[in-house]
């Protein structure tokens, strides 16, 4: 990214923060409401939303615990 862009959500996120008399806890819900947002639209993808894999077992068993 460049420093452009850098700058520019550095700029976002100051304004963001005075919006919200820059209090965390106002900040806090600021973005938590904006990700509730975001998920219930259904256009974006999360990281967290993807199917679990089940765990797999590295323990390795003797022949007779597998008899």
């Amino acid at each position: 990214m460049t420093d452009e862009g850098i700058n520019e959500v550095r700029r976002i996120r100051h304004q963001i923060s005075e919006e919200c008399g820059h209090d965390v806890d106002r900040l806090v819900s600021f973005y938590q409401k904006m990700e509730e947002d975001l998920r219930a639209s259904g256009e974006f993808r999360f990281a967290d939303d993807r199917p679990k894999e089940p765990a797999v077992s590295t323990a390795k068993t003797s022949p007779k615990e597998a008899a």
